[in-house]
């Protein structure tokens, strides 16, 4: 994974190395795209993102700074040989791969999770939503101020995240109830009052 948003938002390469982003705003770029990730956005739009509806006389040479140093991180992470974000005819664009942003990994394992849920394979439901979850660092972009335009895109993750807790418990519960093991069980319920506990701290 590239894209990390689970937590404090993070670039990193092929090995795993965390990738500085050396500006804050260039951090808040890289949030945005990966939030609108797939569509175009508009340089208007970024600014008005960036600068919080005041972008100053210098917020277009400013940007295209920003868009360039993120450029030049994301080629020493990813080294695709194509340019990201893309310049298109009306803004910018950030393509990213499903198995590139842990948000969209975690989405995908608990999806898993729950057909297997609903197949009745209790293991296999309870492994992949524990790997969902074992992504999770704290939360949705942690150490950036919180933007109107980002609340939809968090407020859904957490969302999915309490509701793969839940169902995370109840496919060990299920279990452990066909295994009737008792210390398992103790063991199991201890883990779900910690996950749960998490999740419910205060933001």
């Amino acid at each position: 994974m590239t894209f990390h948003v689970l937590g404090t938002l993070e670039i990193r390469d092929r090995d795993g190395t965390t990738v500085a982003l050396p500006r804050q705003k260039q951090r808040v770029l890289l949030a945005y795209l990966l939030v609108h990730a797939g569509r175009v956005v508009s340089s208007d739009e970024i600014e008005y993102a960036l600068w919080v509806e005041r972008p100053p006389a210098s917020a277009r040479t400013n940007l295209y700074s920003y868009m360039s140093g993120l450029r030049a991180v994301l080629d020493r992470a990813t080294a695709t040989g194509q340019p990201r974000p893309r310049l298109v005819s009306r803004g910018y664009r950030l393509d990213v791969s499903p198995q590139e942003c842990d948000a969209d990994v975690f989405e995908q394992l608990v999806a898993g999770g729950r057909t297997a849920l609903a197949a009745g394979d209790w293991a296999v439901a309870a492994g992949q939503l524990a790997r969902g979850l074992a992504l999770w660092r704290g939360d949705v972009l942690a150490g950036l101020e919180p933007y109107e335009w980002s609340l939809a895109y968090t407020t859904r993750l957490e969302q999915a995240r309490l509701a793969a807790i839940e169902d995370w418990v109840e496919a060990w519960s299920m279990l452990s109830l066909f295994r009737h093991d008792g210390v398992a069980a103790l063991g199991i319920r201890l883990e779900a009052r910690m996950l749960l506990s998490f999740a419910e701290r205060p933001g």
